[in-house]
């Protein structure tokens, strides 16, 4: 991996001359903390990323972090969000910081910084247009998108539009098994992905007022549509529609003065959803159009400091509190809904004690955060974590914690208006028949505010710092109490635990099924991650990746050793890994891994990403008759390659910046086979159904004027 010399910074442009200025421009609690890497340009083309965003997900795989903390320029932003869209080619480096290093500036226990500093003089267009077909035909999307950027100094602003379209995939442009429906193939009129469309524009940017203060900003605004079929009634399409459109604007202050940081910031969310279906009237053979839609506004204010509290032995102590006042408005636009208003008000507390430091005993350090939440109604949730860090050498660390959250229930899942579709293909799992039958939908006012309880032991190493090489391993045990879930008809014990949620006609045939959400018992899960990262150079050049290839390998492991879960109080547990589920489709896979292998050499790289899926099963039927499907194993890999223009055409100006990528997606045409201990796959469970788009390819050009 390519390297900057600490301290330094380019002052040209993105086509300018290097200039090199001594000094790292870094908030001063971070000051003492020298950065354990640092990526230079060259470093962050071998990523082959189209933005800031997705080079900080690259560089979150190769050191296995979690949850870094994102600075700019040194100094902290509201949200990542709010750098993510910039180009990549506007970075000077990023600074990769020791673990632990983010709780000085309000960032997880354990977790680094991440500090981009971006080049003092940028101003570029960058234009992208992608195109991805199936390769079995019947599916296509493209996606346009165009960015502005300037930066200078610390006033920065980045302007983006992007369009994408989708087409319509329905049964018969795949190999999709359904029973005809009084003679009628309704294949060609049920989609497996409806057509989709989208604009999004967002704004983003932020100016220096003072030394110590800056305002940073950013606005947002989409559209969306998507158009489906539900089958076919009185030879006529049954049609779905859903519209949206939002925005979103928020306003920062943000101060840091020394070893104080503070911010105060202003925020409003609009939205307005429409949601049209068909449903067929036997009664007079017609179909009846019906609409369900919402209108909400998020109305927000925070205020946050981060502050010294007293000089200990081992280090500084420091103390962070926040106050946030949102207030929610949700209109569903029905006549059979009312309005719903909820005020909430949130406080915090949180403290960072230093208790060793020193080359002998390592550096330990303690914290603990508070938090209350006032609804407006007069409900009170709590909130508390602590956590305990310990680097015992520079490069193995343990981190330890515990913690107890009540979050407020979505108004969507309380206030959405009840609707129900007609004609929805639904599997039964008592009689394991696939069936025509009526789906409830809408928000349930009675739900219960869910209560988690999550205790995680890590211990990190990165014992080669020659090749980055980073392992780590977690195990995390958590404890959901009143749970929130739809309950669709996908395992018996949920019809049985929840019999008044699915009516039967005289004969014992499906008819309706209540899907809307409700609070669950006791949810338990035990899971152990593991992960491993590295980055070997393949070759002995020390300047530049253009003269050093490089291999990037890393790859993760959950395994899940045990997840269980009471439907309702005083039911006995259903183990979601033997057949149990509270979902769609089937249990809880006990095993799931991902990996990536990458060869890179400057603005070239070929990389290989692969993704399993182990094996999960589906208990079905009745107390007598009971049978199991088991979901098999999926390895799904994805191919991508990527090359820069410029090394191709090297007198061309335009393609300078330019790059060219293509992508394979499921390269095997990996499908999720389900199969039956005692009878048929029922229709619902089709392999088709696992991934109907199957192996896509697609090619982007992207050209940085």
């Amino acid at each position: 991996m390519a390297h900057a010399e600490d301290g330094a910074r380019s002052d040209g442009g993105i086509d300018g001359d290097p200039i090199i200025v001594l000094g790292t421009r870094i908030v001063e609690p971070l000051a003492d903390l020298p950065p354990e890497d640092v990526l230079d340009p060259d470093a962050v083309a071998s990523y082959g990323a189209g933005t800031i965003g997705e080079v900080i997900d690259a560089i979150q795989d190769d050191y296995a972090d979690a949850e870094p903390t994102i600075l700019v320029d040194g100094r902290p932003i509201p949200d990542r969000g709010d750098i993510d869209g910039f180009p990549p080619e506007a970075i000077e480096r990023v600074e990769i910081l020791p673990q632990g290093s983010a709780v000085r500036v309000g960032g997880a226990p354990g977790e680094r910084v991440y500090n981009v500093v971006l080049k003092p003089s940028v101003a570029s267009v960058t234009a992208t247009v992608s195109h991805r077909m199936a390769t079995e035909g019947g599916f296509s999307d493209d996606d346009l998108e165009a960015v502005l950027t300037r930066v200078k100094g610390r006033d920065r602003l980045n302007l983006s539009l992007a369009f994408r379209d989708s087409s319509l995939l329905t049964e018969s442009e795949r190999d999709v098994d359904r029973t005809p429906v009084a003679g009628v193939d309704e294949r060609p009129y049920r989609s497996l992905r409806p057509a989709s469309r989208g604009i999004d524009m967002n704004a983003t940017g932020s100016m220096r007022l003072l030394s110590w203060l800056d305002l940073q900003a950013a606005g947002r605004m989409n559209w969306a549509r998507d158009d489906g079929l539900n089958g076919s009634a009185f030879a006529e399409p049954l049609t779905t529609r859903y519209r949206a459109q939002g925005g979103s604007l928020t306003t920062t202050l943000l101060a840091t003065s020394g070893q104080w940081q503070g911010s105060a910031g202003l925020r409003v969310a609009l939205r307005d959803t429409l949601f049209r279906f068909d449903n067929p009237e036997t009664a007079t053979a017609t179909i009846g159009r019906f609409r369900s839609g919402s209108k909400s506004r998020d109305l927000g204010a925070n205020v946050a400091i981060n502050a010294p509290l007293v000089q200990l032995p081992a280090g500084l102590a420091r103390l962070r509190t926040s106050l946030d006042v949102t207030q929610v408005r949700y209109d569903p636009r029905s006549t059979y809904a009312n309005e719903y208003t909820r005020t909430d008000r949130n406080l915090a507390l949180g403290l960072s004690l230093p208790v060793l430091a020193g080359p002998r005993f390592g550096r330990l350090t303690l914290d603990g955060d508070l938090g209350r939440n006032w609804l407006s109604g007069g409900e009170r949730l709590e909130r508390w974590s602590l956590a305990a860090n310990w680097q015992v050498r520079p490069w193995i660390q343990f981190t330890a914690s515990t913690g107890r959250a009540q979050m407020p229930v979505d108004p969507d899942l309380l206030t959405t208006r009840v609707y129900s579709i007609d004609n929805i293909s639904v599997f039964d799992p008592v009689v394991d028949e696939t069936v025509y039958a009526t789906l409830i939908y809408g928000g349930n006012p009675e739900l219960r505010t869910p209560r988690t309880t999550t205790r995680r032991f890590a211990v990190s190493a990165a014992p080669a710092r020659k090749i980055n090489l980073q392992l780590s391993t977690a195990f995390v045990q958590s404890t959901t109490h009143y749970q929130i879930g739809a309950v669709p008809p996908t395992g018996s014990s949920l019809i049985y635990a929840f019999p008044e949620r699915f009516v039967r006609d005289a004969s014992g045939r499906l008819i309706t099924v209540d899907s809307r959400p409700v609070n669950f018992g006791a949810h338990k899960q035990e899971t152990l991650q593991t992960s491993i990262a590295a980055t070997i150079p393949l070759s002995g050049a020390k300047q530049g990746v253009a003269a050093r290839p490089q291999l990037r390998l890393n790859a993760s492991h959950s395994m899940a050793l045990s997840d269980t879960i009471t439907l309702q109080d005083g039911a006995p547990a259903v183990d979601l890994l033997e057949g149990g589920v509270i979902g769609v489709g089937g249990g809880r896979t006990r095993h799931t891994a991902n990996g990536t292998i990458a060869v890179t050499k400057g603005t070239m790289g070929l990389q290989l990403d692969g993704y399993y899926t182990g094996v999960s099963l589906l208990s079905i039927g009745t107390v007598t008759e009971r049978d199991r499907l088991r979901f098999g194993h999926k390895f799904t890999m994805n191919l991508r390659g990527f090359v820069g223009l410029g090394s191709i055409f090297e007198t061309s100006d335009l393609a300078k910046k330019g790059r060219l990528s293509g992508v394979i997606a499921n390269l095997t045409k990996a499908r999720r086979l389900t199969s039956s201990q005692v009878g048929n796959v029922p229709e619902a469970y089709q392999l088709i159904y696992s991934d109907p788009i199957g192996r896509t390819v697609a090619v982007e050009l992207r050209l940085a004027l």
